[in-house]
């Protein structure tokens, strides 16, 4: 393994452990509070990290067929990505305003 193998492999270990923090703290979340807004946190959170490891083993996979198919399976990723924290940030912005309030 070369340096740029290892600064991958701590950057995958550094996202999984944000990630499980992340999915703890909204089952958490649900668990004390069941709202639309926390099963939508919950439902963001879970997928996104499902995906991510499906992303990582389909990129893997892509990379055996070629430098298209990876860019592709690449730009498929990030779409839906970028999708699945659209759906994590519109639980927590509805629960930020409807169902967090002030002391």
């Amino acid at each position: 393994m070369n340096s740029y193998d290892y600064l991958q492999l701590i950057g995958m270990i550094l996202s999984g452990i944000s990630s499980l923090g992340i999915v703890t703290a909204t089952i958490i979340l649900f668990i004390k509070k069941k709202t639309f807004s926390t099963t939508i946190l919950l439902i963001g959170s879970i997928l996104t990290i499902l995906f991510g490891v499906g992303s990582f083993i389909a990129n893997r996979a892509a990379g055996n067929h070629g430098a298209e198919t990876l860019i592709k399976t690449i730009g498929w990723s990030k779409f839906i990505g970028g999708f699945l924290s659209i759906l994590f940030c519109s639980g927590l912005l509805i629960f930020a305003i409807k169902d967090f309030k002030r002391s």
